[in-house]
């Protein structure tokens, strides 16, 4: 009910009007997918700190990309380091 009439509202608080431009569009978007990560968030991933992150990284053992002077992470290559962790247990 409007609060100021009195009178019904003519929508429902959830509905969106078919006029609208935002009728036609879908509600959810998909996410995109993180084809690479920052160090803080390998680390995070990897659940170890930045600071072993880095100095796996510097002897060779996990490997990085460097675009300037970032630097990324594959999740994909990530993956393959844990997997050859695993077996060399």
């Amino acid at each position: 009910m409007n609060q100021r009439t009195g009178a019904a509202d003519s929508l429902p608080d959830d509905s969106t009007p078919t006029g609208s431009p935002m009728a036609s569009q879908p509600t959810l978007l998909a996410p995109i997918a993180r084809l690479l990560l920052t160090p803080s968030e390998a680390a995070a991933a990897l659940r170890i700190s930045p600071r072993l992150l880095w100095s796996k990284t510097k002897a060779g053992e996990i490997p990085c990309i460097r675009i300037g002077k970032a630097v990324r992470y594959a999740p994909s290559a990530l993956q393959e380091w844990i997997d050859s962790v695993k077996s060399e247990e």
